[in-house]
């Protein structure tokens, strides 16, 4: 069995980005969704490039939130990718 290495992308639905806006506290988080969803496609072909497979994990601002206050952790970049880890990982 061959084994490919696997990239989680946080998926933001262009119609929740301003929810993000309103519950992240990273001043380096996009201005605006067609800004993110840029880079994210970038960072995810580069990603593939490198042989990765990519695997989207829609998130929500509330249920993001609602885990860095479980958690104790503010709400930036780094931790929205620790969350989406952690989703991935509850799904199974």
């Amino acid at each position: 069995m061959v084994y490919q290495q696997r990239k989680l992308s946080p998926r933001i639905r262009s119609e929740e980005y301003d929810d993000f806006l309103a519950v992240i506290d990273d001043s380096n988080f996009p201005d605006s969704f067609d800004i993110w969803e840029s880079k994210r496609l970038e960072d995810d072909k580069h990603s593939e490039s490198q042989g990765l497979k990519i695997v989207e994990i829609v998130v929500h601002a509330e249920e993001f939130a609602d885990w860095c206050s479980r958690c104790g952790l503010g709400r930036s970049r780094d931790t929205l990718n620790a969350f989406t880890v952690a989703k991935a990982e509850k799904r199974g």
